[in-house]
Formats: structure tokens, sequence, C-alpha cells
């Protein structure tokens, strides 16, 4: 299932999740594919254990702790397994599948949801996946969305208006900044954003983000940096460097030289933004992390907004 920014997509697809695993084979392993355990949490078992959501007496059957490789739903055993990068997949060898959720997939390295279908061996196995819209070069989007008829894969996409949970004026106020369409529009449509340059409302600190990461050169850095720049991914960057850093990795204390990078841009951009810099990094587990803009002039936000905007 695929949708717009806050179009209802993983609220729907956690229900049909939920009434998948009722009816799921007996026999074989139900998993739930993730970024990182905190994604998992959020944007999974959170919605799952709240009951104005899923109603009291099936929050009552939902159970995860925040870290934690086994969940249970509707009194079955889930595994819950997390992938950050390439080498995730290894994970899933030896699984015997028998159905998987998978939250955000444009996150997830390709090779990790590739293992998880070859796994899906149990006669009626199901994968059920979430995620919001990529550019088209994404290999989800290619190698799967695209090619739905062919390798058999049912797909529902979703707009902003499809969600009873917002209100009027939080539609009417998105559609605004967001005039015109794109595959990335929040109003789900799919021309260009003709007129986003001149948006009037005024934004909210809450969609803002300043997202860090590091390189081992500085021409590293500006590559990087040049290349979410180009593609609206970030309204700006900022190289600072060289700084020193002590870190642990692979279980050893060290230090080392590096350069930062600092990237202002939107939440709505995020996702896309955190796929090209571990796509785009030449580190393979790079540090990515973003913050919340709490505060900041109007005129600078509405300049990340713009300057966020895809291109025609």
């Amino acid at each position: 299932m695929g949708g717009s920014v806050r179009s209802g997509t993983t609220i729907a697809s956690l229900l049909r999740w939920l009434m998948y695993v009722w009816t799921a084979p007996a026999d074989g392993d139900l998993v739930v594919g993730g970024k990182t355990y905190d994604t998992v949490a959020r944007n999974m078992f959170g919605p799952l254990e709240d009951p104005s959501i899923v109603g009291v007496d099936t929050a009552k059957l939902v159970s995860y702790t925040r870290g934690s490789g086994v969940a249970w739903i509707l009194g079955k055993q889930i595994e819950v397994i997390t992938a950050n990068d390439a080498k995730a997949e290894t994970r899933l060898r030896g699984l015997t599948g028998a159905g998987a959720y998978v939250d955000e997939l444009i996150l997830l390295p390709k090779e990790f949801f590739t293992r998880l279908v070859d796994r899906m061996s149990v006669p009626g196995a199901l994968i059920f996946a979430a995620t919001n819209p990529d550019s088209p070069g994404h290999w989800a989007r290619k190698e799967w969305l695209n090619r739905a008829d062919e390798l058999g894969i049912r797909t529902w996409h979703f707009v902003m208006d499809d969600n009873p949970a917002l209100s009027e004026e939080h539609k009417a106020r998105t559609k605004r900044n967001f005039t015109g369409h794109s595959p990335l529009s929040p109003t789900g449509g799919r021309g260009p954003f003709r007129h986003a340059r001149r948006a009037s409302y005024a934004p909210r600190m809450s969609d803002f983000l300043q997202v860090s990461t590091a390189a081992p050169t500085r021409d590293q850095a500006l590559a990087l940096a040049r290349s979410v720049v180009a593609a609206r991914l970030a309204a700006g960057a900022q190289i600072i460097g060289p700084v020193t850093s002590a870190f642990w990795h692979d279980g050893e204390f060290g230090t080392g030289e590096e350069w930062q990078l600092l990237l202002k841009t939107t939440r709505a951009r995020y996702p896309e933004l955190e796929a090209h810099l571990l796509e785009a990094h030449p580190w393979e587990s790079p540090e990515i992390a973003a913050v919340a803009i709490e505060e900041g002039a109007q005129n600078c936000l509405k300049w990340i907004a713009a300057s966020t905007v895809p291109a025609e």
C-alpha cells in the first residue's frame, strides 16, 4: 500500500495485517520488518496498541516491548527484524515465512526485501508493505510497483482526502502549501508542483528538520551536499570540519577525523533524503540523524519548504 503524506496508508495497512494474522497459516513464521526497532515501535505497534484505533479488545491482544525481537499479536508470535543496511538480509536466513508486514518499504535495503520475498515459503504466505511515494528511480518502484500486474501484486494508493482523521482546515492548509501535483504531492496527484512557491500559509515548526551526517573527507561531504541539494531533498547544506570524533564501532573504541554535514529539509522529504544518503554515502552504515527545528524565522521556514519542492 502506498500513499501521499498523511493519507492514512499506515492505519489501513495495519488493519489489513491484523486480519491476515488472525487467519494466517498455522505453520511458519510471521514477521514484521522495519528500519529500526524505534520506527517499528512508533509506526506499527503504537497504533496497534491504541484502543481508539483498533478497539479495546484487540489492543489488549497486541504486546511489544521497544527493542525486542519478538512481539505478540492476537496470540501469535511475531518476529521483529530490523534492516539498516544490506547485511541485514542475513537475519532472514533459516526463516520459514508464513507472512510479513514491512514498514516504510522505501527505507529498507533492496537485498533485505528480496531475501524476505524468497523466504515466504509457506503456501498462502503474503507480504504487506506500506510506503510513501518515492522517486521514479527507486528500486521499490522500478522493480516491484511498476511491475505489479506482471508479478501479481495488488496495490492501493491513498490520498490525503482518504484520511477521515484529518480536519478540513488541516487538509486545506497542506494543499495550499503543495499546490499543483506530483508523485510526492500530499494531495496524491501526478503532475508538477506549479504553484508551490506561492504558498501563503505560515509553516509549522514541526514540519522542518535539521539532518546531520558525516563523511571521511571534505570532497566526499561536498559531493553528498551537492547531490541532495540538487535533488531538492534539502534546501541547503553546511559542511563543518575537520572535526575529531570518538566512537564505538564493531565493539571497538576509536577516534578519527571526519567532516560533518548539516542539511535543512522538511519532514515530508525526510524519507527520500535518508534513502538517498544511504545509497550515496561512502560509508556502509553511516550515522544519519534528524532533529526537529523547534524555532525559526518564518521566511527561513518558507525558504526550506519552497526549496524542497520536487523540480518540474
